[in-house]
């Protein structure tokens, strides 16, 4: 089975992209244990990314 979608003849395609560093800071306590701790160090830094893609038709 083929699909066809219409192609529009003139389009502007606009991206964006971010990349964020969300590490907690340190000194804060663990949570979910039993045992909460204060945390003296980062194992592995945290990072969200994001791309957004708009077409103008």
């Amino acid at each position: 089975m083929v699909f066809f979608a219409p192609l529009a003849l003139s389009a502007e395609i606009m991206a964006g992209f971010a990349h964020l560093d969300i590490t907690p800071p340190t000194g804060g306590q663990t949570t979910g244990y039993n045992n909460a701790l204060v945390t003296d160090g980062i194992h592995d830094p945290t990072s969200a990314q994001m791309v957004v893609l708009e077409i103008d038709q």
